[in-house]
């Protein structure tokens, strides 16, 4: 996915600014992976998979002992397809497939996925990936999630959704990035993403007749730029910052699309208020922060690439989604931009790493 944002300036004192700004722009570690190539040797780097075996099997099967890939049980609905991002130098994407012909009126949702669990990690973690979607169907809960259970490399049922307490902090915390706006009910060409959250300091319903139920709490930014073009590739970049200690509320998110920085969230910021289970930004209280867990068992171990379905999700014909370009790391692999609007530059997104060309 490439994005571009060009602003034209005339002017010395523009370009004494722009000057002054290099060093901030210029991309550090991500600058040695062009196209993502061999950034899985990088010592940062907990996780790295571009989907160019030559089978499933093989993919499945790639991965060092201590590491683990789980999958939904249709591995005919498991492939790869031929689409890849703008600038990737691979031939071939993961691609999820949910089927109307494989759910019924009795049971009709179906699960397309992989779960990689690796290590965990209880400090800040970092997910990239590139995912496109299509303007043909509706998703419910599909996209990637993200987290921790204790024990390692178990899940069963981390989260439960519809139970009368919350996911407890010394089992499981879960980081659900996926569409979040109107195309999960309705096919559309653009859609809002955000997150979708299961942790112990979660909010329940408000109103009858599902109030004190627990189900994933979304936080949706509101700005324009959380919303996906849903026929193209787009970059989604994450942080998590764990709670530490944990006994206080300490952990934090961020969330990148395409390249901005749609929205940040910890102990203090921003304000917003709650509608039902949602935050809002906007006017309200501070938001709390993230306790994730109570427990340093609990760290982060495993990502899940997931096409979720309903009966609805599925016509008029087999759903499709495609990811691509994961890695997840200790700590961030693109340049940070400030002060954006003021600079004469050509921005342009690029595997998840960043260059900058002045327009002067």
């Amino acid at each position: 996915m490439i994005t571009k944002s060009i602003f034209k300036f005339s002017g010395l004192l523009v370009l004494f600014l722009f000057i002054g700004q290099l060093p901030s722009l210029k991309a550090q570690i991500a600058s040695n992976y062009p196209h993502d190539s061999l950034i899985q040797t990088d010592p940062d780097v907990i996780f790295a998979e571009m989907f160019e075996q030559n089978s499933i099997s093989t993919l499945l099967s790639s991965v060092p002992p201590s590491y683990k890939y789980q999958t939904s049980p249709l591995l005919a609905h498991i492939t790869f397809g031929s689409t890849v991002p703008a600038g990737s130098h691979g031939n071939q994407s993961l691609k999820l497939t949910t089927s109307e012909n494989s759910s019924s009126l009795t049971d009709p949702y179906e699960d397309a996925s992989i779960r990689m669990s690796f290590p965990g990690i209880s400090d800040s973690i970092f997910v990239r990936y590139y995912v496109k979607y299509n303007n043909a169907h509706t998703f419910h809960h599909s996209g990637v999630w993200m987290g921790g259970t204790n024990p390692a490399n178990f899940c069963g049922n981390c989260i439960t959704p519809g139970r009368t307490i919350p996911t407890s902090g010394d089992s499981a915390f879960v980081v659900g990035t996926e569409i979040r706006d109107s195309a999960t009910h309705f096919a559309k060409n653009f859609s809002k993403f955000g997150f979708y959250n299961y942790w112990m300091g979660m909010k329940p319903l408000t109103t009858a007749p599902n109030a004190g139920i627990y189900y994933g709490n979304g936080i949706v930014s509101p700005s324009s730029s959380a919303s996906l073009d849903m026929n193209a590739w787009n970059c989604i970049e994450v942080m998590i910052k764990l709670n530490n200690p944990v006994t206080d509320s300490t952990g934090e998110l961020k969330l990148w699309i395409n390249g901005q920085l749609i929205g940040h969230y910890g102990k203090g910021f921003p304000n917003g208020s709650y509608n039902q289970a949602d935050f809002n930004e906007g006017i309200g209280s501070p938001f709390e922060g993230f306790r994730w867990r109570s427990n340093p068992a609990v760290v982060f171990n495993y990502i899940w690439l997931k096409n979720y379905a309903t009966d609805n999700s599925l016509y008029p014909s087999d759903n499709d989604i495609y990811f691509d370009h994961v890695v997840v790391a200790k700590k961030i692999y693109r340049a940070q931009f400030t002060s954006l609007l003021l600079l004469p530059v050509e921005f342009i997104s690029f595997n998840g790493y960043n260059k900058t060309e002045i327009t002067i």
